[in-house]
């Protein structure tokens, strides 16, 4: 029964990183998705998906961020997927930096189901403005900017890799299923026989 608790419970299944100093991009001022790429060794769902921003006095409240799912076809953005326009469901601020207040913005996305492999998620927020600045990891340059509709066929140049991060549960492997099955016959049987003696 513990082991059960253990797989219904979020947790992180994919991160970028951190961007503490890796500086940032105002994304929501040029009203476009960008598109960052991610993997997953299992099978999994997808219940939010949280990104990091510079903000300043002068933000303006999130009041949707826009989400996709695409294949990752050979390193490019691909077949799209998913997609689906969320309220943010929490906020907290990670830090601050240069005069800027960093903060993390949830969605909830419903749970979404992603076989083990190779894909990108595009994110557009709006409002459009200045005063949002998507984090970026120091170094490393793995995204693509795409236009205000996420079309997969729009996205072009290699840009920074954003501070992202997806969260839900793996999905366990039919092994993993027969093992639990034969663990709760056993505690069955052993609660009879309790009660029997």
């Amino acid at each position: 029964l513990l082991c059960i608790g253990a797989m219904a419970q979020a947790e992180v299944l994919y991160t970028s990183g951190t961007g503490d100093s890796g500086g940032n991009n105002p994304f929501s001022y040029n009203d476009i998705f960008v598109a960052q790429p991610f993997n997953f060794a299992t099978d999994a769902v997808i219940d939010s998906f949280t990104f990091n921003a510079f903000t300043t006095d002068a933000t303006v409240a999130v009041d949707n961020v826009f989400v996709k799912f695409y294949q990752n076809n050979a390193g490019v953005v691909g077949t799209e997927l998913f997609s689906g326009a969320f309220n943010i469901a929490n906020q907290s601020v990670t830090g601050h930096n240069n005069g800027y207040t960093q903060q993390d913005y949830t969605v909830n996305l419903g749970g979404v189901n992603l076989a083990a492999g190779d894909y990108f998620i595009g994110v557009r927020a709006t409002p459009a403005q200045w005063d949002l600045h998507w984090s970026m990891v120091d170094g490393q340059s793995t995204g693509f900017l795409g236009n205000a509709t996420g079309d997969a066929t729009a996205y072009i140049n290699p840009t920074f890799t954003h501070v992202f991060a997806l969260n839900g549960a793996p999905v366990p492997e039919p092994e993993t299923y027969a093992m639990m099955a034969l663990g709760l016959a056993g505690l069955a049987f052993m609660r009879k026989r309790r009660q029997v003696a």
